[in-house]
C-alpha cells in the first residue's frame, strides 16, 4: 500500500474529523504503511494531507482549527462530521474596488488635473 492510500483507508476508519498525529499513529496500529528509517514520518503524513488539498483531490476536505492547525475528513463522510464543526462565523473582507480608483485617475486626467496623485491619496483616506 503506497503512502497516501494507507492515508485515506485511515481516515476512512477513523470515521470522524482527525488531524495528521491521529492518522499517523493509525497507520502504524495498523501497518498500513512501513516508514522505514525515515527521520520524520509524522511530518510526512502533514505534508501529504497538505498534499490532497494543493492538488485540488475531492476525496479529502480540511478545516481550521483554532491555532492554525488543520483537521481532515473524508468527503463521503461531510455529513457525519456535523455541521457545528465545519461552520465558523467568518468576517468576509469587502473587495477592493479597483475600477473606482482608476475611474478617479481618467476623470483628473480628463479633466486636466494637474495633481492626480492628491486626488488619489485623498480618495484611499476617505
Amino acid at each position: 500500500m503506497i503512502i497516501n492510500e494507507a492515508i485515506l483507508k485511515s481516515i476512512n476508519e477513523i470515521g470522524r474529523i482527525t488531524n495528521y498525529l491521529e492518522v499517523y499513529n493509525h497507520i502504524l496500529e495498523k501497518k498500513y504503511y512501513d516508514f522505514g528509517a525515515s527521520k520524520t514520518p509524522v511530518s510526512t503524513i502533514s505534508s501529504q494531507l497538505g498534499e490532497f488539498i494543493r492538488n485540488g483531490d475531492t476525496k479529502i476536505k480540511r478545516v481550521k482549527q483554532e491555532g492554525g492547525t488543520y483537521c481532515y475528513y473524508l468527503t463521503k463522510n461531510e455529513q457525519a462530521v456535523g455541521i457545528d464543526v465545519l461552520t465558523e462565523t467568518l468576517t468576509p473582507k469587502p473587495p477592493l474596488n479597483i475600477r473606482t480608483y482608476l475611474d478617479d485617475i481618467r476623470l483628473a486626467i480628463k479633466a486636466g488635473s494637474p495633481n492626480v496623485i492628491s486626488l488619489i491619496m485623498s480618495r484611499q483616506s476617505s
